[in-house]
């Protein structure tokens, strides 16, 4: 069964190496993690039920925000 895309979401993260340079650019829910001894985290997760600012701003210019329950399952 496709997902409508008015309730469907999605994430991306990218990362570009440019000789000792790293830049990380996310969207979403989608960390990167450093592979290092720590496993040092670059990203902040994009979370609208924890960022009220964010959840107006969608909802100022005609978004929706709410929670996605397929086939009765977990709401996601």
């Amino acid at each position: 069964m496709a997902i409508s895309g008015e309730v469907s979401g999605t994430t991306a993260t990218l990362v570009v190496i440019n000789g000792f340079t790293v830049t990380v650019e996310s969207v979403g829910d989608s960390r990167c993690i450093l592979d290092t001894q720590g496993g040092e985290l670059l990203t902040v997760d994009h979370c609208l039920e924890k960022n009220a600012e964010e959840r107006e701003r969608v909802s100022a210019s005609g978004g929706e925000v709410g929670r996605l329950n397929l086939f009765g399952g977990q709401e996601f």
